[in-house]
């Protein structure tokens, strides 16, 4: 039998879609120590869609050697991606938002920036049945 549909009353004409946020966790940060890429996974849950909304990232140190920041929807399927030739702190906004394959992981990396250089990213999402 399916699922019965669910209506926010936040989204006009919304009949199937239901939003859930995210609770903030250490899980939707990263600030590793310097060289290192910065890398955070939404975990898939089976039958919904991760959700990425905002992701602010820096870089600080220096000037990062190769900088990039990309998502991936699910190992190796990169959708987004974007190159970052200074330091210094940005944010990328989806709108629309940047919707995950369904029971699929979207894994946000902020690529190693080299030498003393250390990269943090942050990401605002949510999940979508």
């Amino acid at each position: 039998m399916p699922a019965a549909s669910q209506t926010n009353p936040r989204m006009a004409g919304a009949d199937r879609n239901w939003y859930h946020a995210m609770p903030f966790s250490s899980g939707f940060q990263h600030s590793p120590s310097a060289d290192t890429a910065a890398v955070i996974t939404l975990t898939a849950d089976a039958g919904r869609r991760n959700v990425i909304k905002q992701i602010f990232y820096s870089y600080a140190g220096g000037t990062p050697a190769g900088g990039n920041i990309k998502v991936e929807d699910g190992a190796s399927n990169t959708v987004f991606s974007q190159d970052i030739a200074a330091a210094g702190r940005d944010q990328i906004d989806f709108d629309p938002p940047l919707h995950g394959s369904l029971s699929t992981n979207l894994i946000v990396t902020l690529a190693a920036g080299g030498g003393s250089v250390v990269g943090k990213v942050y990401v605002n999402g949510y999940k979508e049945e």
